[in-house]
């Protein structure tokens, strides 16, 4: 897995609380010329909107900070996303995570910011069939899917139009999957993935069946551990230990030896 990818599939590890309310999708951020960061006129239509479906989990965490920190360096024709849409499948639901990575000018360097989460409230082991079922019947892969393009909608109405095909979808199943036999998560999986590509509403054309899979407990903890030491200052957004004061601090002592 890529750093940024590895770094935001970290960081949607952290607990978060869950609010019952619709999700309230952000503001643009703008710059004095009333525009975006990727220079696009917010208009009339800025401001929030509000997503019927999904529910919210929680504001969004970091803040642009003075006009014109963030510097994305957009192109005519992007070729790769500064967002990264994350999925946790817990044995509550299915937790969407976005991400975009920027690069503050000021520290001179890539951040990760949350742009935005959501819920959606049945999780995805409640689509696996019974033992009896095994290979008996074949799963929907519409209605399996259908529970989450409420997610993505709102996931679209977030991150701007011109990187929709180029945003990275992951998901990352632990609890309620993980007590699923597996040849059963390789169905749910397959039947997920197809439900999204065959729909009109899923916009995110650069997932890969590859992207949906378990998260064993090895990985988790890993991924926790990044995302602690990642908001601790202690490693950047390229997973590099920094040269700072809290790493040093992590390591016992103002020298950063450990000893």
């Amino acid at each position: 897995m890529k750093p940024l990818h590895l770094l935001a599939t970290a960081a949607a590890t952290l607990p978060m609380s869950s609010v019952a309310s619709e999700v309230v999708v952000p503001a643009p951020l703008h710059n004095s010329n009333d525009e975006n960061i990727y220079g696009v006129p917010t208009g009339a239509a800025g401001g929030h909107r509000h997503h019927k479906r999904a529910r919210q989990m929680e504001h969004p965490v970091g803040s642009a900070g003075p006009s014109g920190l963030y510097n994305p360096n957009p192109t005519p024709d992007p070729v790769r996303s500064p967002y990264h849409i994350i999925i946790d499948g817990g044995s509550t639901g299915s937790r969407l995570h976005i991400f975009e990575f920027i690069y503050n000018t000021t520290k001179s360097e890539v951040e990760c910011v949350r742009r935005g989460s959501a819920k959606a409230m049945t999780p995805l082991s409640a689509f696996a069939r019974a033992p009896s079922h095994y290979g008996t019947d074949s799963l929907n892969a519409t209605e399996v899917a259908d529970h989450m393009l409420s997610l993505f909608e709102y996931a679209a109405e977030i991150i701007p139009e011109r990187y929709h095909a180029l945003t990275p979808v992951k998901y990352q199943a632990s609890a309620g999957m993980r007590l699923v036999d597996e040849s059963e998560q390789v169905s749910v999986y397959d039947a997920l993935y197809d439900g999204l590509v065959e729909s009109e509403r899923f916009v995110f054309r650069s997932k890969k069946r590859g992207d949906v899979a378990t998260l064993d407990g090895v990985s988790e903890g890993l991924y926790g551990a990044v995302a602690v030491n990642y908001l601790k200052g202690v490693v950047g957004a390229d997973l590099k230990v920094k040269a700072t004061p809290q790493a040093a601090a992590v390591s016992g002592d103002g020298s950063g030896s450990g000893k």
